[in-house]
């Protein structure tokens, strides 16, 4: 169930929504399709279903974006040229994307060998995107967003653990961490590590990292 709440006068907004078909709603992304405030929502125990909300009329919107036999893991919402989009990535390690104000599928990234994906990122100007995902085996791996293919070669960390993207002098850059504590700053393109990887200290640090900021 998902409830509505006017955050002015503290009072739900509506009748609570509901899985149209009766399963819980229990992972919710907010997005803006067209300038009104929409949501999307899944059940990481079902499989491959994912709803549209329009959130100021309290309706699904279209059917659902369906990914038979897979369970998702997780969702990076992003902004195209015109439309919101979202790449869903499954147990499996396989990756879709789907038009959100279309409903349609964009692409689908299968690799050979099925690795558990921690993350998703997008990264540049709509029309000029690609994607990075994280692995279970610490790899960060590139993808062309129009055609579907990896570019540049995998970047293997050391048990990554979350990883920031960020540019420099024109090139995409990575900062990538894990439970070694150590923090390495990568460049995707050249597949190669910068200078002298980072060890963390001071006090309070004793774990690895879970996240960084900035």
């Amino acid at each position: 169930t998902l409830l509505r709440l006017d955050l002015v006068e503290g009072d739900f907004l509506g009748e609570p929504l509901r899985d149209p078909n009766g399963g819980a709603i229990d992972r919710v992304r907010l997005y803006d399709n067209q300038g009104e405030p929409t949501a999307l929502t899944w059940n990481e125990n079902d499989y491959g279903m994912l709803w549209r909300w329009d959130l100021a009329k309290g309706m699904p919107i279209g059917d659902s974006l369906e990914w038979p036999n897979e369970e998702i893991d997780g969702v990076c919402l992003y902004k195209q040229k015109e439309n919101s989009a979202v790449l869903v990535w499954s147990k499996s390690g396989a990756i879709r994307c789907w038009d959100l104000e279309k409903g349609n599928l964009l692409g689908e990234i299968l690799e050979e060998q099925q690795r558990a994906i921690l993350e998703v990122l997008v990264y540049g100007q709509p029309g000029k995107q690609v994607a990075l995902s994280l692995s279970l085996d610490g790899a960060i791996r590139c993808w062309d967003l129009e055609k579907w293919k990896p570019i540049y070669m995998p970047v293997l960390t050391d048990s990554a653990f979350g990883v920031k993207l960020f540019e420099l002098n024109g090139k995409l850059m990575a900062l990538s961490w894990g439970e070694s504590k150590v923090l390495r700053c990568w460049s995707i393109e050249e597949y190669m590590y910068l200078s002298n990887p980072q060890e963390l200290h001071g006090d309070g640090i004793n774990e690895g990292v879970g996240e960084l900021f900035f």
